[in-house]
This record gives C-alpha cells, sequence and structure tokens, in this order.
C-alpha cells in the first residue's frame, strides 16, 4: 500500500534550516506575559526527514551534541524518570527537575515504555503492526489528562508518536505540542531512532520521518543564533541500516543495562569489565553506542586524550560528530 507523497526535507540539516527560515520570514512575534520574554511563533508545523537515517546534524552554527544525545536516547530506552543517569550525560536536565531527584514531563521514555506497571507502549505498537501492518492503530502516548492541570512545570512537549507501514517500509510521526527549533536535532535524533527500533522489529526499513508541531518558537535571544544557523549550511551524517538481527528490542534493553555499567564504573578496571560485556553482548552496531557513552566517563575523570583515542574506535557516521563534541566540551573547559 503506498501513501500520498509528502514533501519533507531530505535530512535533518535541511529540516533545520528550513524551519529556521519559515520561522524567521512567516513567524508572529508573541510576547509571553508571565515571564516577559518575547518570540517569534510560527503554528501547525509539518517537517521531517526523507532520508531518516541522515540524523546526525554536523553544522558550524548549530551541531548535535551525539554524546549528549545517545545518553538521552538510551534513558528513554531504559524508561527513566529519575534525574541523575540523564544530568550525567546533559547537566542541564537539572533545571527541569522540582525535587533534584526525577523528571516529571520530559521523562518521554518512562511515559512510553513504563505507563503504570507491565505496560509498554513501544512493544504495543510493534505487536499491533504485526497483527494488522495497515493498522492506523500502532502509537504511544506522552501526553496525559494530568499535564492539561497540573502545576505548569516541566510539560512534556511531546504528544506522542505513530507509526504506519506503508510505502514498504515504516513511517514514523512524532506530535509534538510546542518546539525549539534548537531543540529539533536531538528530537529527531531520538524519536527516529524509535521509530527504526519499530521498523526493525518488524523487519521492515525506517522509510521516512514526519514531526509535526503546533507551535515552533524561536526566542528573541535566539535570534541572531536562529539566522546563522538558517544560512550556514551543514552535513547530515548517515547512520547504518538497524539491524533486524539480533533484535533491536533485546538489543536495546543490553545496551540500557551496560549504559548503567558504564556510568557507575568506579576506576578503569570497572569500564574495561563493562565494555567486555557490551561486546560479548551487542551487536557491533549496537555496541558503537556503548563507546559513545564510555567517553562520558572518560571525561567526567579528565581523561580527554584516551577520550579521543577511544572516538578512533567508532564507526565513521558517529567519528566526525563525536570528535567535534569532545573538543567543544574541552574548550569549554
Amino acid at each position: 500500500m503506498t501513501s500520498a507523497p509528502m514533501d519533507l526535507p531530505d535530512s535533518v540539516d535541511d529540516a533545520l534550516r528550513t524551519t529556521l527560515k519559515d520561522v524567521l520570514a512567516q513567524g508572529a512575534t508573541v510576547k509571553d506575559a508571565a515571564t516577559g520574554e518575547t518570540f517569534l511563533e510560527l503554528f501547525a508545523y509539518r517537517t521531517g526527514m526523507r532520508q531518516p537515517r541522515k540524523r546526525i546534524l554536523v553544522n558550524s552554527a548549530r551541531r548535535l551534541d551525539l554524546i549528549g544525545a545517545v545518553g538521552r536516547f538510551v534513558w528513554m530506552l531504559r524508561g527513566d524518570s529519575s534525574l541523575s543517569p540523564i544530568t550525567y550525560y546533559v547537566p542541564r536536565a537539572a533545571d527541569y527537575s522540582p525535587d533534584g531527584l526525577r523528571v516529571p514531563g520530559s521523562d518521554y521514555g518512562a511515559r512510553i515504555r513504563r505507563p503504570q506497571p507491565g505496560v509498554d507502549q513501544l512493544v504495543g505498537a510493534i505487536e499491533r503492526l504485526r497483527q494488522d501492518p495497515i493498522s492506523r492503530q500502532a502509537a504511544t502516548v506522552v501526553w496525559n489528562p494530568l499535564d492539561a492541570v497540573r502545576d505548569p512545570f516541566d510539560i512534556p512537549c511531546a504528544f506522542g508518536t505513530l507509526y504506519h507501514c506503508r510505502d514498504g517500509g515504516v513511517i514514523g510521526t512524532t506530535m509534538m505540542r510546542s518546539n525549539k527549533p534548537s531543540v529539533m536535532p536531538i528530537n529527531f535524533f531520538e524519536f527516529s531512532m524509535l521509530a527504526e527500533i519499530v521498523a526493525a522489529e518488524l523487519g521492515l526499513p525506517l522509510q521516512r520521518y514526519v514531526h509535526f508541531t503546533g507551535a515552533v518558537q524561536v526566542p528573541e535571544r535566539e535570534l541572531e543564533a536562529a539566522v546563522a544557523a538558517s544560512q550556514a549550511e551543514g552535513e547530515s551524517i548517515e547512520m547504518a541500516p538497524m539491524p533486524v538481527d539480533p533484535g533491536p528490542l533485546a538489543q536495546a534493553q543490553a545496551l540500557a543495562g551496560i549504559e548503567e555499567r558504564i556510568r557507575t564504573s568506579r576506576d578503569r578496571d570497572d569500564l574495561a569489565d563493562a565494555m567486555t560485556a557490551a561486546q560479548e553482548q551487542l551487536h557491533p552496531y549496537w555496541y558503537a553506542f556503548a563507546v559513545v557513552l564510555s567517553l562520558q566517563w572518560y571525561l567526567r575523570e579528565d581523561l580527554a586524550e584516551e577520550a579521543l583515542r577511544k572516538a578512533d574506535e567508532l564507526p565513521d557516521y558517529f567519528a566526525a560528530a563525536v570528535r567535534g563534541s569532545l573538543k567543544r566540551r574541552l574548550d569549554l573547559r
């Protein structure tokens, strides 16, 4: 079965630059009465990637922090809402915690994979499509009714995801209530990866990634950077296809367990044991994610040169982006 053609950007860099140009050209100026912040806003916006594996952004004006993105993706896979595992990779996540212990709204993985005991929406979506490949019911929900009435602290930006088997593969769709272009490269990475897990579990390619948002916002303080990013043509690095065997969900769970061992390693011996376990349990595709995660351990131990050497073990599609992340982080010290 084929779907109507979609006029989507080709890759993450195309999507980011097109989004910025559209908001800068068509956005309305809005002022938040509560915060006093002024921003440009564009409603009911659709973007995405015709080639969804071109998800790693290397742009002089707006790069993807690959180490942080992989850490966030694995946090999502584990279905975690605890704060410390994500601040290890993304310290600014602490700004979204009311108690220093958990993230109540941006914990997309916890909401998708553990909304209540025994319920995993991602598994449910995959099973729907196994039973009925043309189903329109394969979906996950991030938003919940309490978000409409609770204290407005860290209300999730994502509403949920949809998965359709069409055009010889899977079309993954993410629905956002609100999005900043500065965050889009991370959202594209994590949600297109999630969609590729669904596709690979079904033995299909990820055909397209579609990204809807109710409102795209560029804060006034980010306008200069937005203009620069809209004009700086970058590179969208294409990842290798996700293997269908061994099963990606089982590999994702194994990776989540390995991540905890890496993050909690006390010394080089502990880390070496964790990486040995990773090689034994993970397909080389997934082992590369473990190597990316290990770089954060080296950085936190002030072993920058070892981190740079370790990056040489990575496949080309990770290596270039990781070296950029490492050098940028070292320059900030």
